[in-house]
């Protein structure tokens, strides 16, 4: 007779010692304390930390559990999506508690970031168009104004909660930050290995913030072939950077002693058989591996009339013995990465393999009797989810044995969300519909993934990471290099992505391939996308050599002349050559017809980075001008942000924010530019005497969205700045340790330069005086290569306008914008 009964709370035995020894930290703690526990699948990582969460110790903690996506191995997840299970697990628990000072409409009622206002007035706009009269439009946008002054509380809450911009996403880790600074929280994260990018820049940023408030944060971690211990100590070095002690805790096997204690513990039943004990004790050392859900599942599955070499696999062996039906179920699950919202599970299930929804309760009761799903709540959202990843990797590697299943499973979800994808279903959006669209088609069709590409450059970093994308892409690459002249238009679309999501290695790798079946003598434009990813890539001697090799044979005058000058233009001012720029800028006026070419708008942007800032302004706002006139405002919106950073530069800050304002609006759904936009925006408040927590919001916008070194150095320059104005010393730190990481990769050294100026007057205004003279003493040493830090430490007094306005704060401000002829 098999054992199904399960106790209705599942308890832990053994792991006494390792709980003792996180106790003692904390109970010794001067600051927030951050662990990880590590161990491979199912060794119990969730029960240790909860049975730690019951320890006395944490009687009056606010003990919060986040429950991510029961998966080992990950490569789906969206940017900001533990950040987002993060926010919903802390809105649930203080408004179950009862607690209205901490609840998010009181929050964002008593708010006064200014970033607010961006999502009402986009709130604001999308009600007036979605209105259909004059009247309504004018009833529904006042509605929202009115609940905002009258701080009703809901004037945005749902629009915020569903929301996934970046905005929104700094007001939903701005609402964690408060509650991280108001109350006591252990908080308890599971699968952390599979965390993305956005929201462990998040983390680390709420665990710097409030280390000295001895806040707990407990992270489990399971290691696998895809995340290697390694991986576990490249995690707490990342954390470490907030300087906090980051301890490792390693979960080894439970040992054989415990077993027959766990059975008792986990199963409905009192001294269990010895001979089931026995045979459960071999199976634990010659099968489950540490395991605890195998055993367990072995425990279910057994029966004293079954020879136990029949359960080496009890938990394959439970989805073996399932329903076809149920089957079908789990297949669907995998393909979810073991979660799916119940109400679009539904209308899967009634638009693709049944018409009927009668069965589902049984085949649910089915699964959850047998332990294979159970119901999950995530905010309003009722979700099924498998019980465990073991499930998952027991189905994901055996898909063999569930081969015609898997197959009629993915192409009845192709086809279902194909319908979403082209707009014909609307249950879930057409950005969820193509995240799962890339997922299947990866594992089953990659040469499908074709059909996808026009959206990676939008949905990259907005919604999966540049990791992810590359992951797609790359299986895409692998079933297609064989025969890349036949598929070249693919290929030039995949650099393009690479360009867009600055995948620039990975961009250049493919050039690499095209190079061995594509002659680049006779391809013009694979030439100009090796030298434009080369120069990305500062092989600066490299671009300039083969554009030297090339010129001879390159028609003079024509288009790919034109655009070989303009893209070689910014290796020649990165190696200080301004005088080959002026003889460049010479050839190219001296062209019949330049000014009525293509390539002008582009050759008027880019002279920026090489005259005057009085005739660069001008030449910007011209090219915005011919731009727009040519209806291309991904273009437009690039010249935007750098007119807008020349007004600052001259003085002209509410003049720059007006103008980055324009940008945004050109380029918000192109994602490009965001980098360049938040932070120039954040430098231009700065100058403009602005120092509120929407300026360091910009800043986190900016750095989410930033790839190269000189990007992010770039945004940590400027948090400097701010830190400086809000005397926000305990940032200080967190900043300097990545800004060092930075320098020791970034060769540009006037950005070591105002790195080292900013560090040394933040800590010295801080009081920290021996840091302060070690920052200011190495930008003394560089001085020469930033004129503005040269004149502060000098007290020169600047003759020449545009100079002035750039040293009239005592920080420097560094500004983003396009250098790069960007064909």
């Amino acid at each position: 007779m098999k054992i199904k009964s399960f106790a209705a709370t599942s308890r832990i035995v053994d792991r006494e010692k390792d709980i003792a020894q996180i106790i003692d930290l904390f109970h010794h703690a001067e600051c927030t304390q951050v662990h990880i526990v590590y161990a491979e699948t199912g060794y119990g990582k969730s029960s240790f930390s909860a049975k730690l969460a019951k320890n006395h110790f944490f009687a009056d903690w606010n003990i919060i559990n986040v429950k991510t996506m029961p998966q080992n191995v990950n490569y789906n997840v969206s940017e900001g999506e533990y950040l987002e299970l993060i926010f919903t697990a802390l809105m649930k628990f203080f408004k179950a508690q009862g607690h209205s000072n901490f609840s998010f409409e009181n929050y964002l009622t008593s708010n006064k970031n200014r970033i607010l206002k961006e999502v009402f007035i986009d709130q604001s706009i999308d009600q007036f168009i979605s209105a259909n009269s004059l009247k309504e439009s004018i009833k529904k946008s006042s509605g929202i104004g009115l609940k905002r002054i009258l701080k009703t509380g809901d004037f945005s809450l749902h629009s915020i909660i569903n929301n996934i911009s970046p905005v929104a996403r700094c007001i939903k880790s701005d609402y964690i930050h408060y509650l991280f600074k108001k109350s006591h929280i252990l908080l308890i994260i599971d699968n952390i290995q599979n965390i993305d990018n956005t929201s462990l820049k998040y983390l680390i940023e709420w665990i710097n913030e409030t280390k000295y408030k001895n806040q707990g944060f407990i992270l489990e971690y399971t290691i696998s072939d895809g995340y290697s211990l390694d991986s576990v100590k490249n995690l707490q070095r990342e954390i470490s950077i907030a300087e906090v002690d980051v301890h490792l805790c390693r979960l080894e096997k439970m040992c054989d002693e415990y077993i027959a204690d766990l059975l008792e513990a986990q199963l409905n039943v009192h001294s269990p058989d010895i001979h089931f004990v026995i045979n459960a004790k071999k199976h634990y050392k010659d099968y489950s591996e540490g395991n605890l859900w195998d055993l367990i599942d072995y425990a279910r599955m057994y029966d004293d009339h079954t020879e136990n070499g029949e359960l080496t696999s009890p938990t394959l062996l439970n989805l073996k013995n399932l329903s076809q039906e149920s089957q079908y179920i789990v297949s669907i699950l995998y393909y979810h990465s073991g979660r799916i919202n119940k109400k679009v599970f539904y209308n899967i299930w009634t638009s693709e393999f049944s018409n009927s929804e009668n069965d589902l309760d049984k085949l649910f009761l089915e699964l959850v009797t047998n332990q294979v799903i159970c119901t999950k709540t995530n905010g309003d959202n009722e979700q099924i989810s498998f019980m465990h990843a073991s499930i998952l990797d027991a189905y994901k590697e055996n898909l063999s044995d569930f081969v015609d299943i898997d197959k009629d499973v993915y192409k009845r979800l192709s086809l279902f969300y194909a319908k979403v994808y082209e707009g014909t279903v609307t249950v879930v959006s057409k950005e969820a519909a193509w995240q799962i669209l890339v997922k299947i088609y990866s594992v089953n069709n990659p040469e499908k993934i074709m059909g996808l590409l026009t959206d990676f450059q939008t949905n990259t970093l907005r919604n999966i990471s540049r990791d992810s994308t590359w992951h797609y892409l790359n299986k895409l690459i692998e079933c297609t290099k064989d025969n890349i002249p036949r598929f070249k238009k693919i290929y030039f679309q995949i650099l393009r992505i690479c360009r867009i999501a600055s995948l620039y290695e990975e961009g250049y790798s493919c050039i690499k391939l095209m190079e061995r079946s594509i002659d680049i003598i006779s391809d013009d434009d694979l030439l100009l996308f090796k030298l434009l990813f080369l120069s990305i890539l500062d092989h600066h001697e490299i671009v300039i050599q083969e554009y030297k090799n090339v010129m001879s044979r390159i028609e003079k005058f024509s288009h790919t002349w034109i655009k070989l000058k303009l893209l070689v233009l910014n290796s020649f001012i990165a190696l200080n050559d301004k005088r080959a720029c002026t003889d460049i800028d010479i050839e190219l006026n001296q062209i019949p017809g330049f000014k009525h070419s293509d390539e002008y708008a582009f050759y008027l942007r880019l002279t920026n980075i090489y005259t005057k800032p009085s005739q660069a302004v001008k030449n910007a706002k011209k090219s915005i001008k011919l731009f727009q006139l040519k209806g291309d405002n991904i273009q437009a919106g690039k010249s935007y942000i750098t007119y807008s950073k020349l007004l600052s530069s001259i003085g002209k800050h509410k003049k720059a924010i007006e103008n980055i304002k324009q940008a945004k609006r050109l380029l918000e759904n192109s994602n490009q530019g965001i980098s360049c936009i938040y932070n120039n925006w954040a430098g231009y408040l700065l100058l403009s005497g602005e120092f509120d927590c929407t300026v360091w919001d910009y800043l986190n916008i900016a750095d989410q969205h930033s790839v190269s070194t000189y990007d992010k150095l770039s945004v940590i320059i400027n948090k400097l700045a701010w830190c400086y104005e809000n005397n926000a010393f305990v940032r200080l730190d967190l900043l300097k340790n990545q800004a060092l990481e930075l320098i020791n990769k970034e060769p540009s050294k006037l950005m070591h330069c105002t790195a080292y100026y900013n560090l040394s007057i933040a800590y010295r205004k801080a009081g920290m005086i021996d840091q302060a003279d070690m920052y200011y003493q190495q930008a003394v040493n560089l001085k020469g290569e930033c004129s503005c830090i040269k004149a502060r430490i000098d007290g020169i007094t600047f003759k020449t306008r545009h100079l002035i306005p750039r040293i009239k704060k005592p920080y420097h401000i560094c500004y983003l914008s396009f250098w790069l002829f960007d064909f």
